[in-house]
């Protein structure tokens, strides 16, 4: 690994833990596509792919994410709302 690549790529655990998924699902993802410069660190078959954080942020945009780092104050949370009537169902 480059030392330019720690600065520009991320890992399919660091991607993951970004998206609150697991690492399979980013690995899905890197199949579908959604980050087109994802490569292998190495030649060997079982070597992980590095994910260009430029992809990251893209797909992010998409999908219009908020990402919460230790430095930032989480967002109010928001509670369910609540019907009247115990009959009434309310969708998500």
């Amino acid at each position: 690994m480059h030392d330019n690549d720690r600065e520009t790529t991320l890992t399919v655990t660091q991607v993951a833990a970004r998206f609150q998924v697991h690492t399979t699902t980013i690995q899905r993802w890197i199949k579908k596509q959604y980050f087109p410069g994802a490569r292998k660190r190495g030649p060997e078959l079982n070597s992980p792919y590095l994910v260009p954080i430029a992809d990251i942020k893209l797909l992010e945009e998409k999908l219009q994410v908020v990402v919460v780092t230790d430095d930032q104050p989480e967002p109010p949370s928001h509670q369910p709302p609540v019907a009247d009537d115990p009959d009434t169902v309310i969708a998500p």
